[in-house]
């Protein structure tokens, strides 16, 4: 009996054992995954150089960071972020916007901040051959920017199937040129000043570049939604229409520009798993000239913004509280 009595002890113990151990790994893992410094890597910003950016430009702003985060925590980064660096407000451009005081105090120091997170500089294709190359559209002068960086891609060798212009109903405004240009580009589209279009100019872009000698473009005309204008999400759902009615699986390139290349990354990416198209993708883009913190800073803002849903379910978090669920709500305005 005394044996019996024994063993059964041992085995209590054995499994407690266990089981402890069980429960302190997982929370361990619950503990490293939701650690600052696992949410900062999941941003892309593995470097020991990024980490101490992102935290100094954090703590510029007056974004608090703390040691470890939750779901609402999470949330919070991107509503306080949004705040400090993106700044923006609904129907708002981003040349519209007036910077925050924050960003007059050490500019050099962001600039090299911005610069060391990725956020400033080429980012080039990977392969030398792709299916598509769609140019995401901007303002004129940015879009002109993106249609140079191709032509020097197919120039240097660069082999390319289809080109698509992926724009739409933004109406021309003062950024987009001077009234000569403009007045210029609405006699070869037979429309008025005020009917002149975001398309329009992407496709007049292309006709003046050297890529429509061997190229015929594929226009994505995205029209507005209840006043709003088109965005990269429209456009790329637009896109994805034609992929669908084509049967088209090939390698795509899309073209931006730094300083908005991992932003539109994150939008495409979350679009294209919507839409559940299993296509391979990279996004691309020349370097930035703008000094502006506010544009930059902004930038990155937006990333944060784009990013931040993924990260959530990667981390296998849920958003299930009245208080979390409003706040995503808030951000992403739909419902879970």
């Amino acid at each position: 009996m005394k044996k019996i009595l024994s063993r059964a002890i041992l085995l209590f113990l054995f499994f407690s054992f266990e089981f402890s151990l069980v429960v302190f790994s997982n929370n361990e893992l619950l503990n490293k995954n939701c650690s600052l410094d696992t949410v900062i890597q999941k941003l892309g910003f593995c470097e020991e150089k990024q980490k101490s950016s992102f935290k100094r430009l954090c703590s510029c702003a007056g974004v608090e960071l703390p040691d470890n985060f939750d779901t609402k925590l999470l949330l919070e980064l991107v509503m306080k972020t949004q705040r400090a660096f993106t700044n923006r407000k609904d129907k708002q451009e981003r040349w519209e916007i007036t910077p925050l005081d924050w960003m007059k105090n050490n500019p050099q120091q962001y600039l090299q901040d911005i610069k060391t997170l990725g956020f400033t500089d080429d980012v080039l294709p990977k392969s030398k051959k792709y299916g598509a190359v769609c140019i995401l559209g901007a303002v004129n002068s940015t879009m002109k920017y993106r249609m140079k960086f191709i032509e020097k891609l197919v120039d240097s060798g660069f082999e390319v199937s289809r080109i698509f212009l992926l724009s739409g109903e933004r109406y021309v405004s003062h950024v987009d040129g001077s009234d000569e240009e403009i007045l210029g580009i609405c006699q070869k589209f037979n429309v008025s000043k005020e009917n002149l279009t975001e398309a329009h100019l992407i496709q007049n872009i292309f006709d003046d570049s050297i890529l429509s000698k061997n190229y015929k473009s594929i226009l994505i005309d995205t029209p507005s939604y209840n006043g709003s204008r088109p965005t990269t999400k429209t456009t790329v759902k637009d896109f994805c229409k034609w992929v669908k009615e084509n049967n088209f699986e090939d390698d795509v390139l899309f073209v931006s520009s730094q300083p908005n290349i991992f932003y539109q990354e994150s939008i495409i990416s979350k679009v294209l798993n919507d839409e559940d198209l299993k296509i391979k993708f990279e996004v691309v883009g020349p370097k930035t000239g703008s000094l502006d913190i506010q544009t930059l800073v902004g930038a990155m803002g937006s990333y944060l913004w784009a990013i931040m849903p993924k990260i959530i379910s990667e981390f296998g978090f849920d958003i299930k509280s009245p208080e979390e669920v409003k706040m995503f709500k808030t951000l992403y305005g739909c419902q879970l």
